[in-house]
């Protein structure tokens, strides 16, 4: 389901609070098809099938309940591949009490390598500014 979330302002609760708007907003469309969506948009929408090796994220907000419960128990999670998509980018950001980890699925060349690395460590950039306020005084674009 596509949300909408500007992110102008640098700061994370309004980020967060608009994104949630947006998906709430959106629920009721989560049981159409994509091909029914795309049966009826209009060409000026720009919409069109997915091409192979579309990128996937989850997000999980495991740091509060119910999830918080679960996270902190002895259960032993793992995200495995199955190994036939080889095209695919897909990422994992899991949020916990203590800590946010991110995991990647990528395929195994060296433009790919490169290119989760880049947007690992701009990814970390932003959630370390995030965490100690000074994204809030940033510029947008820096």
């Amino acid at each position: 389901m596509p949300i909408t979330v500007p992110v102008a302002s640098g700061l994370f609760d309004s980020a967060a609070r608009v994104a949630q708007i947006s998906f709430d907003s959106g629920k009721d469309l989560a049981t159409v098809p994509f091909d029914r969506v795309l049966e009826l948009a209009r060409p000026e929408t720009g919409l069109r099938p997915p091409r192979p090796g579309n990128f996937v994220m989850s997000f999980l907000d495991a740091s509060i309940a119910p999830l918080s419960t679960v996270a902190n128990s002895d259960l032993n999670f793992r995200i495995y591949d199955e190994g036939r998509v080889s095209h695919q980018v897909s990422m994992w950001v899991n949020r916990y009490q203590h800590q946010t980890t991110v995991t990647v699925l990528f395929p195994d060349n060296p433009i790919a390598s490169e290119s989760v690395a880049n947007y690992i460590a701009a990814m970390k950039s932003i959630y370390i500014r995030t965490a100690d306020g000074t994204l809030a005084t940033l510029k947008p674009g820096t």
